[in-house]
C-alpha cells in the first residue's frame, strides 16, 4: 500500500495518493486567479496550471481552504498537472484497510471517491470517524479537463 496525504475538505477527510503529489503550497503562497465559479489559474514555475476547490467538486464548499495540493494525475494515458484546494493537510501515512464505495456514490463523478477507511487510531484525526480515498483519474469530468487544457493553452498564447 502506498502513502497517502490526509487532508480536510470541509467536514470530510480525504486521502490523496502521495506518489501523484508534485507540490503542496499554502494558499497565500501560490498565486491563483479565479476564472470561473470553480476554476482557477495557478501560477507555478512560470506556467499556468488549472486548479479546482476539491470540496466544490463534491458540492461541499471548503470555506477553510488552507492549501493547494498540486498533483501529476494519471488520467488515461496522459499525466495532467493541476491543483486541488483543500483545508488543512493533516499527515502523510499508509492507510488502514480501505473498503470500496459504490461507483455511483457521486453521480457526476462516478468512482472519484474510490473507497472509505476508518480513522480510528490516527491520532491526528480525533474528531473524524472516517475518510474517503480520492481517485484522481476519475475526479475531473471531461468538461473540467477541457477547461484545464484551456488554462494551459491561454498561458502559452500569452507568453508567445
Amino acid at each position: 500500500m502506498t502513502l497517502s496525504l490526509l487532508a480536510k475538505v470541509g467536514e470530510l477527510v480525504v486521502a490523496i495518493d502521495a506518489t501523484q503529489i508534485y507540490q503542496i503550497h499554502h494558499v497565500a503562497d501560490l498565486p491563483a486567479r479565479q476564472l470561473e465559479s470553480n476554476l482557477y489559474s495557478l501560477e507555478l514555475e512560470q506556467q499556468s496550471i488549472p486548479g479546482w476547490d476539491l470540496g466544490e467538486l463534491f458540492a461541499s464548499r471548503s470555506a477553510d481552504a488552507k492549501a493547494w495540493v498540486v498533483v501529476d494525475a494519471r488520467i488515461g494515458s496522459t499525466t495532467r498537472r493541476f491543483g486541488l484546494r483543500v483545508g488543512a493537510c493533516i499527515t502523510v501515512r499508509k492507510l488502514p484497510e480501505v473498503k470500496a464505495l459504490p461507483k455511483k456514490l457521486y453521480a457526476a463523478r462516478p468512482g472519484a471517491l474510490a473507497g472509505a477507511f476508518s480513522t480510528e487510531g490516527i491520532s491526528e484525526l480525533p474528531d473524524a470517524p472516517s475518510g474517503a480515498v480520492v481517485d484522481l483519474a476519475l475526479l475531473l469530468t471531461p468538461v473540467e479537463i477541457e477547461s484545464g487544457n484551456r488554462v494551459a493553452r491561454d498561458h502559452r498564447k500569452a507568453v508567445e
